[in-house]
C-alpha cells in the first residue's frame, strides 16, 4: 500500500470534505461580496508569459497522461 504524507494526519475521505467546504464557503462569499471578490481578484499579480508556459506545460503532460 503506498503511503501519502497526508494519510498520517487526514484520510482521503475526510480531506477531500475539508477542500470542499472550503471551495462552497469561497463560492458563498464570491456570491455575497461580489464587489469586494472583483476587487480582490483584480488586485492578484499577473505573468502572462508564465500563464503561458504553465498552460503549455499542463496542455502536453495530459495529453500524455491520456
Amino acid at each position: 500500500m503506498t503511503r501519502h504524507i497526508y494519510t498520517q494526519f487526514l484520510s482521503l475521505q475526510m480531506l477531500g470534505l475539508i477542500i470542499g467546504v472550503v471551495l462552497i464557503a469561497a463560492h458563498v462569499f464570491a456570491l455575497v461580496q461580489p464587489a469586494r471578490t472583483k476587487a480582490f481578484l483584480k488586485a492578484l499579480p499577473r505573468n502572462k508569459q508564465l500563464g503561458i508556459a504553465i498552460l503549455a506545460r499542463r496542455s502536453i503532460l495530459s495529453g500524455l497522461s491520456g
